[in-house]
């Protein structure tokens, strides 16, 4: 049988909340939840090889030398700003 999410116990404090304490644990839990996802998803976000990258780009006709590293420059951009957050 799957693990049971709410115990008794958990149950009988959730049945004697009020309003406020109710919001107060479901923010809680909405917070807890959202982390959780927030750090597998940070985990499992996929790598990019820059150099790969920038061979397949080249391939393309159109794009030459300066358009492909005035591109990655733009991703580097990118990716840099999302780790920080």
């Amino acid at each position: 049988m799957a693990q049971q999410l709410v115990t008794r116990e958990i149950y009988k404090k959730l049945k004697k909340m009020d309003r406020r304490e109710m919001e107060a644990y479901l923010v809680n839990l909405y917070q807890e939840a959202f982390m959780d996802g927030y750090e597998k998803h940070k985990s499992s976000a996929p790598s990019v090889d820059l150099d790969e990258l920038q061979e397949k780009l080249l391939e393309i006709k159109g794009i030459g030398k300066v358009k492909a590293e005035a591109i990655l420059g733009i991703i580097k951009e990118i990716m840099e700003v999302e780790n920080a957050e």
